[in-house]
């Protein structure tokens, strides 16, 4: 039978040829035998489509020609088998508030070279998605404000292009979620702030002082500010705006 892995190019289709005159062979045929490979009206190129995995197509041959032979051409059958890959989820860190891409934390292999893993023109996004959980399996939403602490990074099927590949997804972690699961980590630390504050006197001199603080930087969204009028040498002051 002849087969091609999804994403591949058609090469090797075995031919058997039949009928020639003692001695000769296909040598002393004039042309060049070419196959067509057609499912319907569909033909066969690498990475078609959506779903050719499993898919048949119909091979016809033609090409030759001869003064001495007259030709029947006989159909054969090219299966497109799923293009085996494995996704490799590492570890990662981030600061909360900064943008997170799980799949810049992934490379994918096959046949444990990265080169041409995925068909040409699919991105990992079409091929298999990524789900972030705490530590008791819960799915958390994962993104620029997502709370400090570690989370693990698990593979799933699914996406548009799942069904042209057969999948292993691989990591140095493991979390509880429908079965254990191999997955990688993804760490959120806390983001540092930068504050700066006025400094006024706390001699008593019989008015009203300020006091305010803003947020230099490392804030995420407006930065936020601190004032307070109080009496040098007293406890009471009225807060009028805070952090």
């Amino acid at each position: 039978s002849n087969k091609v892995v999804y994403g591949d190019e058609v090469s090797g289709t075995q031919v058997v040829y039949s009928g020639f005159a003692p001695d000769e062979n296909e040598e002393k045929l004039d042309g060049t035998l070419s196959f067509t490979y057609l499912n319907g009206e569909t033909a066969y190129a690498p990475g078609y489509g959506v779903g050719n995995a499993g898919k048949t197509f119909t091979i016809t041959p033609y090409g030759y020609t001869s003064g001495n032979y007259t030709f029947i051409y006989n159909a054969a059958t090219l299966t497109v088998d799923a293009r085996e890959i494995t996704v490799t989820i590492g570890e990662a860190s981030s600061v909360y508030g900064d943008e997170k891409d799980l799949y810049g934390q992934v490379s994918v292999t096959r046949g444990g070279q990265e080169e041409n893993a995925l068909a040409a023109g699919d991105r990992m996004q079409e091929v298999f998605g990524l789900s972030a959980y705490d530590a008791k399996g819960t799915t958390a939403e994962f993104g620029a404000m997502t709370n400090v602490g570690t989370y693990y990074i698990v593979g799933s099927n699914g996406q548009l292009k799942s069904g042209n590949y057969i999948i292993r997804f691989e990591g140095s972690a493991s979390v509880t979620v429908g079965g254990e699961k191999e997955a990688g980590t993804h760490t959120i630390t806390a983001r540092g702030l930068k504050l700066s504050h006025s400094s006024p006197s706390n001699v008593y001199e019989g008015k009203e002082k300020e006091f305010s603080a803003t947020v230099d930087s490392g804030y995420v969204g407006e930065k936020p500010s601190v004032s307070a009028v109080y009496y040098a040498g007293h406890n009471d002051y009225s807060e009028l705006a805070g952090l």
